[in-house]
């Protein structure tokens, strides 16, 4: 904010003084006499192109801030008006205390309201600028702080408010925004430079788990409260997955041992109780990516086995999360109580079927809750129970078709097939 203090100087010859009426020079001061011969009081004479004051003591006033029919005016030490200027001037008038005026083109001080001098925006309240906080109506305004040429000037954007004492309309020290109109943001959630913010009422931005209240279900077993998740200390709203370690858990809230993967949609983070479909009470599942995920009741990404309502395993691999299908074999090495075997999970079907374990026949092979069922290493057949039906099988799990079959006790093995249902029995 450019604020021009000006220099004193000397009132030039005003006239040529050719008569008692206008100005003269009496007393060390400038005077000015009507037409009758009388020396004015409390009004503005002209000269040249400048305007003068004559005081209530019929003297031309220097360095003065002028009240006058309910405007501010100053006329700087050579006694002319000031215009298009700033002035830091004492007012005593009123108060007695210093403050910031701006006299306009036609030398008024700016009375109420917005004006932009400089490209700079400012607010005005009786001719004074104002300082701090402003309340206009419903909207809450703050001026810039910095003795850096924009003191006094509108905010927008970002701001850290840590002075909190009785001026102050906020009551927590923390980050504010302000518009591009200067209007604080408040009571709302708001898109900044391609990232979401929200705010309480009184405008403070807040970070960690906000409480919404949602007016439509977005899942089949979505709450009508949802809670959104802003990166603690920034801010931002996250999105996505997110990665936190367990000595870092008070952030979110949760009260877990493991690292843990968290993803959050729309900043709400998935669950079993927030946009999935679930699988059991305590384990949802969501689409992300063209795969598929499971989440607990605390938000964490499920890896390992886990049962559905009916006891039907799922599996979600043991490292990356993502739900397996198909035939799937347990690493070896891993830490699953299921390492080195063999399953089968359902490739088809909606939500929460896709991934189900498989239990019966499966391209030839038989399956017990997804489980490949296999004749000991130590027999070549052998018979196994499942879902009520009978099958023999051989080492790889493959179910024989109608024929007579050894084991490896000399046991012979009569099967019968008919469409898919197999009779066995020993000879």
């Amino acid at each position: 904010m450019k604020k021009v203090i000006l220099l004193s100087g000397i009132l030039s010859v005003l006239m040529t003084i050719t008569s008692f009426a206008g100005w003269q020079y009496q007393n060390d001061n400038w005077k000015y006499y009507d037409n009758d011969g009388y020396a004015v009081s409390d009004e503005w004479q002209k000269s040249g192109n400048d305007w003068y004051y004559l005081d209530y003591d019929e003297n031309m006033a220097t360095d003065k801030l002028i009240y006058d029919d309910g405007d501010y005016y100053y006329v700087d030490q050579s006694g002319k008006m000031a215009t298009n200027q700033w002035q830091y001037l004492e007012d005593e008038y009123d108060d007695n205390e210093f403050h910031w005026f701006y006299f306009q083109s036609n030398g008024k001080a700016k009375e109420n309201g917005f004006l932009t001098v400089d490209g700079v925006k400012y607010h005005f309240t009786d001719g004074r600028m104002d300082e701090g906080w402003i309340q206009i109506d419903d909207d809450t305004y703050y001026t810039n702080p910095i003795h850096d040429g924009t003191y006094g000037s509108i905010k927008t954007g970002w701001a850290y408010v840590d002075d909190i004492g009785n001026d102050s309309i906020v009551d927590e020290e923390g980050w504010y925004y302000f518009g591009t109109n200067g209007k604080m943001v408040s009571g709302t959630e708001k898109k900044i430079n391609g990232y979401y913010y929200v705010f309480n009422d009184d405008g403070l931005m807040l970070d960690g788990f906000v409480e919404f209240q949602t007016d439509v279900a977005t899942s089949s077993n979505a709450s009508s409260i949802a809670y959104k998740f802003y990166r603690p200390g920034n801010g931002d709203r996250i999105e996505g997955w997110y990665y936190v370690e367990s000595n870092d858990y008070d952030e979110i809230g949760k009260d877990v041992d493991d690292d843990s993967w968290f993803y959050f949609k729309n900043g709400i983070m998935l669950s079993a109780d927030q946009k999935t479909t679930k699988i059991s009470d305590k384990i949802g599942v969501a689409k992300i990516n063209g795969k598929y995920y499971g989440f607990d009741e605390n938000g964490q990404m499920i890896t390992d086995f886990v049962e559905g309502y009916d006891g039907s395993l799922y599996y979600f691999d043991i490292d990356n999360g993502d739900m397996k299908t198909g035939k799937v074999r347990i690493d070896e090495d891993s830490d699953s109580d299921w390492a080195d075997e063999t399953f089968y999970f359902s490739a088809s079907g909606k939500v929460g079927e896709k991934g189900q374990a498989i239990t019966g026949v499966k391209k030839g092979y038989l399956y017990d809750n997804g489980l490949l069922i296999k004749a000991d290493s130590d027999m070549k057949y052998e018979m196994f129970t499942v879902d009520g039906q009978n099958y023999l099988v051989n080492r790889s799990g493959k179910v024989m078709d109608s024929g007579t079959y050894r084991d490896g006790n000399d046991d012979y093995w009569v099967v019968e097939e008919t469409d898919g249902i197999y009779n066995v029995s020993k000879k």
